[in-house]
């Protein structure tokens, strides 16, 4: 993600006045804190550098694992809090 990019175009007439650059820093710092890990709740960063840390033998695991699940189960129900990275 060091190449971050955000078309504002069609966002701008909804802004008042300036308020898209005065939040220019501030959406920086929080960038970086990401990128550092130094932001409030870094424990959860695993996505961050998805998918590019995925590597061959973990997705040959997940393959194998989702095989053995289909020749296994009939239903499989997935408890969970919800949310994208939290869920299961």
């Amino acid at each position: 993600m060091k190449n971050l990019t955000i078309e504002t175009k069609n966002a701008i007439p909804f802004l008042a006045g300036a308020t898209a650059d005065s939040l220019k820093q501030e959406v920086l710092n929080a960038h970086k804190a990401l990128e550092e890990g130094t932001s409030r709740g870094n424990d959860f960063l695993g996505w961050l550098h998805l998918p590019s840390s995925v590597t061959p033998e973990f997705l040959a695991d997940v393959k194998q694992t989702a095989a053995s699940l289909r020749e296994l189960c009939d239903v499989i129900v997935v408890a969970g809090i919800g949310g994208s990275y939290l869920g299961a």
